[in-house]
């Protein structure tokens, strides 16, 4: 049965791909078959992962589960010498480079260290890259850390055969093209909430992190070739509401901010304000434009945004119950936005049982170390 790919997914498939990934760090090795009964209970819970798209004229269509080959689209890598942020930040850097699997449901999984083969503090390092018209970043989370109580306990694989399931060393896995030479430009790190600046109230903290990304944006040593003018920021930001006890909500805002920098205690100008995503799905005039405007002119349209914004950044709120992936309990969650254009940085920042994890991808112009640019951000939030 074939039904309409809705508005925002239908512009995104024309103005893509605009690819996304999630990291899970776990707090030992996991156990793969029950990773893998929840994979499969992620395949039944998320239709769009294994369905066809087809399209006709300026529509697109879903087509239906299609038969998915999962060994094309699951890696497991054993490396003790991977954990924590730094591994999820090689795993996001080496997702680039990987094609797209080219049957129904453009996403990878790759698992990491999932046996206990690096002594008693291995963890296991769980990374799902995919495409952004699959899922929103909140959905995708949803799904995530829900698997473990829609997976039944005694619940075992069927479709996932791990035998068949490709395994990598990491040097053979991380090991980038010869000739290629890029270093890891990513930088994840956690912060307890209370410690960053208008923690007690959710839009004052967002206004901090605002005021950092413009402050790290207009700082020469990180940015030297930016133009000399106030940055403007795009923030997706989801707020919760009719919250279930895993206190997530489903509503999306998008707005573009003008920043000054170094200015902390006078607010941002919020210069234009899109209505919230949920209200986009509905909306039909955001459906038909998405549907019938070429996919050449959607794409346009992106680089147009693109210009116009020196940073984007995404706040997701997670929950603030303890969730379980693979039988062991989730101690961080990071989240990776694409570079789109020449767009200097992106940041992802979700926020999990009192933390907030934050991942800052650089791009255009960006001319220090990561690390560097990882300090003074913090620097900034907390000052």
């Amino acid at each position: 049965m074939w039904w309409p790919v809705r508005g925002i997914e239908n512009f995104l498939f024309k103005a893509g791909p605009i690819r996304v990934s999630g990291g899970y760090e776990l707090d030992g090795p996991c156990d793969l078959d029950r990773l893998g009964a929840e994979i499969e209970t992620a395949l039944d819970r998320a239709p769009h992962m294994s369905s066809g798209v087809r399209r006709i004229g300026p529509w697109h269509f879903w087509t239906g589960r299609e038969t998915i080959d999962l060994s094309r689209r699951i890696s497991i890598v054993e490396d003790a010498s991977i954990t924590g942020a730094d591994g999820l930040a090689r795993i996001a850097e080496k997702a680039r480079l990987l094609p797209p699997p080219g049957d129904a449901g453009d996403w990878r999984l790759t698992i990491v260290n999932p046996r206990r083969t690096g002594g008693p503090d291995c963890r296991s390092l769980v990374f799902i890259h995919f495409n952004h018209a699959i899922a929103d970043a909140l959905r995708m989370q949803q799904l995530v850390v829900g698997l473990d109580r829609n997976t039944p306990a005694d619940a075992r694989p069927e479709r996932v055969r791990w035998p068949d399931i490709p395994q990598h060393d990491g040097d053979a896995f991380f090991s980038l093209p010869e000739g290629d030479e890029r270093p890891v430009r990513l930088h994840m790190f956690s912060l307890d909430s209370a410690s960053i600046r208008g923690a007690g109230d959710q839009g004052t903290k967002r206004e901090a992190i605002l005021a950092a990304v413009s402050d790290i944006l207009a700082d020469r040593a990180l940015f030297p070739t930016r133009a000399d003018r106030t940055p403007v920021i795009t923030c997706t930001f989801f707020t919760r509401k009719n919250t279930n006890r895993w206190q997530m909500g489903n509503y999306a805002t998008g707005a573009r901010f003008e920043v000054p920098a170094a200015n902390h205690d006078n607010p941002p100008d919020r210069r234009r304000k899109v209505v919230q995503l949920s209200e986009q799905r509905a909306n039909l005039r955001m459906q038909v434009v998405a549907s019938l405007f070429p996919a050449g002119v959607l794409a346009r349209r992106v680089e147009a945004l693109q210009a116009r914004s020196d940073a984007w950044m995404s706040l997701v709120p997670m929950g603030r119950a303890q969730a379980r992936l693979g039988g062991r309990r989730i101690r961080s969650v990071f989240g990776v936005m694409p570079l789109l254009g020449d767009m200097p940085l992106t940041l992802g920042a979700l926020s999990y049982r009192g933390r907030i994890h934050f991942t800052l991808t650089p791009g255009t112009g960006f001319g220090a170390d990561v690390a560097d640019l990882g300090r003074r951000f913090q620097e900034r939030l907390m000052a």
